[in-house]
């Protein structure tokens, strides 16, 4: 009876109700998630864009625009993790939680573009169809430059910060006027 007693103790002090409160293995190889946020510098470079005689404005789509991540922790990779633009003005996912040297890429738009590691295969055809004045930012092809860390966790520079990425247009937008 005092074995079984004991053997209860050790079973209630060891378990959680709440997956919430437990903790992830170092480096996250548990498959547990944790949300995570980025910050895209110049959001107002892509998305709808608004062109007339003197403007060029463009801003991501609240729940519509995603970035891809291409996330490596110590040599783990987390591939092709979707992060939607939210109306705080950021990036919001998850990724797999961790200290450690991380390394970050992102790319515009997310989807099931063929990784490697050092190169991504987007699906580009040379003609596309204009339907009025809306932009198709599906093919707004946006890259950020890698973000590193030595030692920190998910989402932050070794500062702290929330990492931002400086997106870069790989495509180009013309605006032609065809007036008499």
């Amino acid at each position: 009876t005092l074995a079984l007693a004991t053997a209860g103790l050790v079973l209630l002090c060891g378990c959680s109700a709440d997956p919430a409160t437990d903790e992830a293995a170092p480096g996250g190889n548990d498959g547990k998630t944790v949300p995570v946020s980025f910050a895209a510098e110049l959001p107002a470079t892509r998305a709808t864009i608004e062109i007339g005689d003197d403007r060029f404005n463009g801003a991501w789509e609240v729940d519509i625009d995603k970035l891809g991540i291409h996330a490596t922790l110590n040599g783990v990779a987390q591939i092709n993790k979707p992060f939607v633009f939210s109306s705080e003005g950021i990036f919001k996912g998850e990724l797999t939680p961790g200290t450690g040297a991380w390394t970050y890429l992102a790319y515009y738009p997310h989807g099931e573009q063929s990784l490697n590691g050092t190169s991504a295969t987007i699906p580009f055809g040379n003609t596309r169809i204009q339907k009025g004045g809306t932009y198709n930012s599906l093919f707004d092809i946006l890259i950020a430059p890698a973000q590193t860390t030595a030692n920190s966790a998910e989402g932050v520079d070794d500062s702290g910060e929330r990492i931002r990425f400086n997106m870069q247009r790989l495509t180009s937008i013309l605006d032609f006027d065809l007036t008499n």
